[in-house]
C-alpha cells in the first residue's frame, strides 16, 4: 500500500486515498462531534470527490471496528463485496462503491 493521501481535508473530518495496486482505499477520519450538519457536508464532499474521480473506490471493515462502521460505509454508498485478508493478512470484510454510489 501506498501512504494514505488526503483527498478532502476540513476543519471536521479528512478524507484519505490509499493505494493499493489498482484499487483505491477510502479512508476517513471525523475530528469533530458528529451532528447533521457534519454528516450532510461529508456526503456531498465525498460524493462529488467519487464522481469527479470516476474509479471504483473499497473500504476494509474489521470485525473489531463494529457495527457502527458498517452503517457508516452504507451512508456513503458502500456494499459488502467479500471477506479477504488484508496485506498483513488480518481478516476483513471488502466493502466496494461504483463512482456514482
Amino acid at each position: 500500500m501506498t501512504d494514505k493521501l488526503p483527498v478532502i481535508d476540513r476543519e471536521e473530518y479528512t478524507v484519505f486515498i490509499e493505494h493499493f495496486g489498482p484499487f483505491r482505499f477510502v479512508h476517513c477520519d471525523v475530528h469533530g462531534r458528529w451532528r447533521k450538519a457534519l454528516k450532510q457536508n461529508l456526503l456531498s464532499d465525498f460524493n462529488q470527490y467519487a464522481e469527479q474521480t470516476g474509479k471504483h473506490l473499497f473500504a476494509a471493515h474489521y470485525e473489531d471496528q463494529g457495527e457502527k462502521h458498517i452503517k457508516f460505509l452504507s451512508l456513503f454508498g458502500f456494499v459488502f463485496v467479500a471477506d479477504t485478508k488484508d496485506a498483513s493478512g488480518r481478516n476483513c470484510s471488502l466493502y466496494g462503491r461504483t463512482p456514482n454510489g
